[in-house]
């Protein structure tokens, strides 16, 4: 399976989740599946934690940069 950028990314993307539903049916049938599924439920709630976590953190960081950029060029011009 090969993945391109661009034109193909939706195609892709649905790939990739038809993929992971395989990949998910599978385990399930695995000896521990079961565990292993909500292993990786969890991880994903951790991951979508951390990418929220990560967005309000550069929000606060383009905040304080927006109130530096004044100072810095006013200093600059000193």
């Amino acid at each position: 399976m090969r993945f391109d950028s661009g034109e193909n990314y939706g195609a892709d993307m649905s790939n990739l989740e038809n993929l992971e539903k395989r990949l998910a049916a599978a385990i399930k049938n695995l000896p521990l599946g079961a565990e292993l599924v909500a292993e990786n439920a969890a991880l994903k709630s951790e991951l979508k934690a951390l990418k929220a976590q990560r967005k309000a953190d550069v929000a606060e960081l383009d905040s304080l940069l927006a109130k530096l950029k004044p100072i810095l060029e006013e200093a600059g011009n000193a």
